[in-house]
């Protein structure tokens, strides 16, 4: 499987020789298998991981053998499944990853409560179930390590590298 980046760059800075080998063999590789062309990282991300499962899939390990089913064979770790989160688990967790720093801020106040993330405050309703649902949101992100807390009061998470990969996921 080959991926070339579509990103522009600047030809001046290119040596042309180097360029033209590269034109020769992105050439080839197009009659010989899998060529994908991408222009920007979450793009390549999707693309790899879609083709990787259809690869993986086509595998004979994961292949029935005469008819029976197979069982998976290798269970997934801790680490690499993709944890069950709730609707708003999920939101705050894609917006975390779309923060800047990656930084979730629980935040109380004499008028309630807020949970802010890359420019937003995801309480917009009081009530305490409102609150509630949020609250546990966070909790289960916690839970699974896909934030971690930085403030000694409950205030400042940040998301995880595993929690930046679910989110992509998502």
């Amino acid at each position: 499987m080959l991926y070339f980046s579509d990103q522009p760059a600047r030809l001046d800075s290119v040596d042309d020789e180097q360029y033209q080998e590269l034109k020769r063999f992105k050439a080839s590789c197009k009659d010989r298998g899998l060529y994908e062309v991408y222009d920007s990282h979450s793009q390549f991300k999707e693309k790899f991981y879609r083709h990787l499962q259809l690869k993986l899939n086509e595998h004979q390990m994961f292949t029935s053998i005469d008819g029976a089913e197979l069982v998976d064979p290798v269970p997934l770790s801790p680490e690499s499944r993709i944890p069950e989160l709730s609707e708003e688990a999920k939101i705050l967790l894609k917006e975390a990853s779309l923060d800047d720093n990656g930084t979730i801020m629980h935040l109380r106040h004499m008028g309630g409560k807020d949970l802010q993330t890359n420019g937003k405050n995801l309480i917009d309703d009081q009530s305490r179930r409102v609150v509630a649902k949020w609250e546990s949101a966070l909790q289960l992100l916690l839970d699974e390590d896909l934030v971690i807390e930085r403030g000694y009061k409950g205030e400042i998470f940040e998301i995880t590298e595993r929690g930046f990969q679910v989110a992509d996921s998502l």
